[in-house]
């Protein structure tokens, strides 16, 4: 990922953008923050990280909001309280938005 950002970087016009979205996940028990370390590595690739939003995984039916998870996601969650692990399905992504210098 260092080597797209920095790629990202050469391309763009100062200022420009680079947008991403990103989820964290589980593994061997840890919770592994995806996008906290790609929003790191673009920074070391001297891009300037912008801004961390949240985008909902979720639909709008009349006023209500309707979820709308992964069947992966949704897999692994089943698969971890099976095995007795409590877990929640991620409903949302980070949106990365960094910039150049």
């Amino acid at each position: 990922m260092h080597a797209v950002f920095r790629e990202c970087r050469a391309l763009l016009v100062p200022g420009g953008f680079v947008v991403m979205t990103a989820r964290p996940w589980w593994r061997d028990g840890r919770f592994i923050d995806f996008p906290g370390a790609l929003g790191r590595v673009g920074e070391e690739a001297g891009l300037f990280l912008y801004e961390r939003n949240v985008a909902l995984l979720a639909g709008l039916r009349d006023d209500v909001l309707v979820p709308r998870v992964s069947f992966f996601a949704l897999g692994q969650v089943r698969a971890a309280r099976a095995k007795g692990i409590p877990r929640l399905v991620t409903a949302h992504e980070d949106v990365l938005v960094w910039r150049t210098p």
